[in-house]
């Protein structure tokens, strides 16, 4: 079966487990959707890992300044434009926009997850990918303490949060 396909079938029940990873995880996604799903650093390996498991690939990361008064005072924030407050820690996201570095797996493998069967050992591979690429940027010298990835998890289009907006 494929991926897409495979999602919509399970909807329910993957829609449930993405919601209890992301609170597990204090996951912030932004809007009504799974895209730009800011997770701490220190906990986006094993969301990651843990979304493997279930089954769903990640096609993007991008990055969002949390904004609290320490870092304001160590890292010079807010580095961006605005975003959600934070409700498990002191401050807010603020979207740091283009002006700072973003990962998107291969056209290849984003032309697969649309159309083609993908096995869970694949998802693993994009999925470490993309952890890679989170832990690398980590030492990269544009990268500050307050930087947080923003997973963007590649699910149909018309999947909408079930417990959008009810923090």
């Amino acid at each position: 079966m494929k991926y897409l396909e495979n999602l919509r079938k399970n909807d329910k029940e993957l829609q449930n487990k993405i919601e209890t990873l992301l609170e597990k995880h204090q996951s912030y996604p932004v809007g009504s959707g799974y895209i730009d799903i800011i997770t701490k650093y220190e906990l986006s390996e094993k969301l990651i890992e843990e979304i493997s498991n279930a089954g769903i690939a990640i096609n993007a990361v991008t990055w969002w300044c949390h904004c609290s008064d320490e870092n304001k005072k160590n890292h010079g924030c807010p580095h961006g434009m605005g975003g959600p407050k934070c409700t498990c820690c002191d401050g807010y996201y603020s979207e740091v926009g283009l002006d700072y570095e973003t990962f998107e797996i291969a056209e290849s493998e984003y032309n697969n997850l649309q159309t083609g069967v993908v096995t869970k050992d694949e998802i693993h591979s994009i999925n470490q990918a993309v952890w890679n690429y989170i832990r690398e940027y980590s030492y990269h010298e544009r990268f500050s303490e307050c930087l947080t990835p923003a997973l963007w998890l590649h699910v149909p289009d018309e999947w909408k949060r079930i417990k959008y907006m009810k923090r």
